[in-house]
């Protein structure tokens, strides 16, 4: 995003093919989302996070069917994937949220994950 650019000169990237200069952070999640095949999740901060789980939304509401993988790198999503569990366990969430992403213990079999992905039908009751 355009304030990242302003606030950090050695920002950018400069062997990079293409550099793409978002105005916003919402922008630059949707130009993201238009030009993905698929998302794979490596272990970070709050914004990692939060873009990880619109994607999850997105997923749940149909909106999009590109595959989500979480690479649990010395366990760093264990937490994750249990406040899911227990979200589904107090009824917060349906069962089917744990199907809408999958946890690879390497960036390898994330991969793997992701070249062999088949779209499931999902339950629409969020739409």
């Amino acid at each position: 995003p355009e304030f990242l650019r302003e606030k950090d000169k050695g920002f950018e990237y400069t062997e990079a093919d293409e550099l793409i200069i978002a105005e916003t952070m919402r922008i630059r999640k949707a130009i993201m989302d238009e030009r993905a095949d698929a998302f794979i999740v490596l272990p970070g901060g709050i914004g990692t996070l939060e873009e990880a789980i619109e994607i999850m939304s997105m997923k749940q509401l149909g909106l999009t069917e590109k595959p989500l993988a979480f690479v649990n790198t010395n366990n760093f999503y264990d937490g994750l994937v249990s406040n899911f569990q227990m979200m589904v366990g107090l009824k917060f969430a349906k069962s089917s949220i744990l199907d809408l992403f999958a946890v690879c213990p390497n960036p390898s079999s994330a991969l793997e994950f992701i070249l062999s992905y088949k779209s499931k039908k999902k339950d629409n009751k969020w739409l």
